[in-house]
C-alpha cells in the first residue's frame, strides 16, 4: 500500500510539473490575439497615412496595361521610412516627401535596376509635425511582401526615386485575398474580372508574368 501511494504522489507531481512547463513555455493566447489586432492597427494606419484622395491619370483598363505602362513591376519588402526630400515654395509652403527602401526579392516585369529602390511618399504633415509622422510610418512599416508597379520619377533632382504607378499599383495579402492598400477604403476592387479568383500574391505575380 505505501508502495502503491508513493508512485500515485509521484505521478501527480509529475504531472503538475509538466503542466506548469507548458503553461509556461507556451505563449498566452491573449496576448497573442492582442498583439496581431495590435499589428493590424498599425499596418492600416501605414496605408492611410499614404493614401492620396482624389481623381487618377492615368487610368488602365486590365492588369496587363497597367504594367506594361509601367517601367518596373516587382516583389519585395518594405524597411527603414525616412525623410526623402522637402522642398520649399516661398516662405510658408513646404512640401516633404517620405523615403521607403523596396527591397526587390523578384523582379515581374521590367528591367532589373538593383536589389533596392527608393519609393516615395507625399507626407501630408504640417512641418512641425512631419518629424513624429515619419517616426510613426517607420514604427509600424508592414512586415509581408508587397508587388509594386513602379514609375520612375522624371523631374529634376529625381533620379532614381520611384512612386506606385496608381493606387492600384500596389498590392498586399491578408486574411485569404489580396487587397491594393492605397486605395480609397470601400472603393470597388479594381480589374475584378481578372482577380474574381485570385487570393495570393504568388497567383498576382503570375498573372503578371503571363
Amino acid at each position: 500500500m505505501r508502495a502503491t501511494a508513493f508512485t500515485l504522489l509521484a505521478i501527480f507531481l509529475l504531472g503538475v510539473t509538466a503542466s506548469a512547463c507548458t503553461a509556461s513555455s507556451g505563449a498566452d493566447p491573449a496576448a497573442t490575439e492582442t498583439g496581431g489586432i495590435e499589428q493590424a492597427a498599425r499596418e492600416a494606419a501605414f496605408w492611410d497615412a499614404l493614401r492620396i484622395t482624389g481623381s487618377e491619370v492615368p487610368g488602365f483598363d486590365s492588369l496587363a496595361d497597367m504594367a506594361e505602362g509601367s517601367d518596373l513591376v516587382v516583389i519585395g519588402r518594405l524597411a527603414n521610412f525616412r525623410q526623402s526630400r522637402q522642398l520649399t515654395f516661398g516662405s510658408d509652403d513646404i512640401v516633404t516627401y517620405g523615403g521607403v527602401d523596396l527591397l526587390i526579392t523578384e523582379v515581374l516585369y521590367g528591367r532589373p535596376v538593383g536589389d533596392i529602390v527608393l519609393l516615395e511618399f507625399l507626407v501630408n504633415e504640417r512641418p512641425d509635425r512631419v518629424a513624429a509622422a515619419i517616426e510613426a510610418q517607420d514604427a509600424a512599416l508592414p512586415a509581408g511582401d508587397v508587388i509594386v508597379f513602379l514609375h520612375e520619377k522624371q523631374g529634376e533632382g529625381e533620379a532614381g526615386i520611384y512612386r506606385p504607378m496608381h493606387s492600384t499599383g500596389m498590392w498586399i495579402a491578408g486574411g485569404g485575398e489580396i487587397v491594393a492598400p492605397l486605395r480609397p477604403p470601400g472603393s470597388t476592387v479594381p480589374f475584378g474580372d481578372e482577380l474574381a479568383d485570385v487570393r495570393s500574391l504568388s497567383e498576382l505575380a503570375n498573372l503578371v508574368r503571363e
